[in-house]
C-alpha cells in the first residue's frame, strides 16, 4: 500500500462554518481615585479594577461541520485554524487540547467575532 496515499486519505479534518466568538483576550484596566474622611482624618485611595479578559472555551463535541456531522469528543493532536468572516480579529489561545480549544477577540469590542474553523488531526 502507498504510505503517502494512506496518510492523505486517513487524516481527519473538519470545516466548521460561522462560529460566534464573544470571549476577549484583553482586559480593560480602569483606575479610580477616591477620598475618604473618617473621624477627621482624610485619606486618598487609589484603586485599579481589571474588567474582562474572559477567554471562550469551545469543546469539539459541541461543533457541527459543514455537512451537518458532529465532531468527535476527542481529537488527537488537533490543529485549529480560524478564518475571520468580519472585522473582528480572533485568535486561538495556547495549544489546543484533545477535547477543546480556547479562542478570544484580540480587541475589546461589543461586536462578536464570526469565524470559520479548519480543524485538522495532525498525527
Amino acid at each position: 500500500m502507498n504510505s503517502t496515499y494512506a496518510q492523505l486519505t486517513g487524516r481527519r479534518a473538519w470545516f466548521v462554518p460561522a462560529i460566534s466568538v464573544w470571549g476577549n483576550l484583553q482586559a480593560e484596566t480602569l483606575d479610580s481615585v477616591a477620598t475618604e474622611i473618617d473621624d477627621g482624618a482624610t485619606r486618598v485611595a487609589f484603586q485599579r479594577f481589571i474588567i474582562g479578559g474572559a477567554i471562550q472555551e469551545i469543546p469539539f463535541a459541541s461543533l457541527t461541520d459543514h455537512r451537518g456531522n458532529g465532531l468527535p469528543v476527542t481529537i488527537d493532536h488537533p490543529v485549529v485554524i480560524p478564518v475571520g468572516k468580519n472585522d473582528v480579529t480572533v485568535a486561538v489561545v495556547g495549544q489546543s487540547g484533545t477535547t477543546s480549544f480556547r479562542v478570544g477577540k484580540t480587541a475589546i469590542t461589543a461586536q462578536d467575532g464570526i469565524i470559520d474553523l479548519w480543524i485538522i488531526e495532525a498525527k
